[in-house]
């Protein structure tokens, strides 16, 4: 499969709440998974402080790697209560945006994972 696959509202509702999760276990119980991660370049007019904008098509894209998942853990539910996502880690050399919007989330998500880890 490539590219984007959407499924229309009566499609989804057809399958159960945790349809995306189960769909990733058989998958890589036949085969990796490959997602490519692509950086778009922003050009010089571009709005970098509103994440809801739209860049030109036009604008350079650099593929950054691939990413493959090989398998799942086995009790994922555990497994997620101890994840936490924060946008404003990044690797050295890459710096956030003026879009104000990751910091804010970091916030919030530090607070959702607290919630999860507590919430035993």
């Amino acid at each position: 499969m490539n590219g984007s696959e959407y499924l229309s509202e009566a499609a989804e509702s057809a399958k159960g709440s945790n349809f995306l999760r189960e769909e990733l276990a058989d998958r890589v119980a036949n085969a990796p998974v490959h997602f490519r991660l692509l950086l778009q370049l922003a050009g010089p007019s571009d709005q970098t402080s509103d994440g809801s904008v739209v860049w030109p098509g036009t604008r350079k894209k650099v593929e950054l790697g691939i990413i493959s998942i090989t398998s799942v853990v086995p009790d994922q539910i555990v497994a997620e209560r101890h994840l936490a996502f924060d946008p404003t880690r990044l690797a050295d050399g890459i710096d956030l945006s003026d879009d104000p919007l990751p910091v804010l989330r970091s916030r919030v998500y530090i607070y959702s994972a607290a919630g999860r880890v507590t919430d035993r």
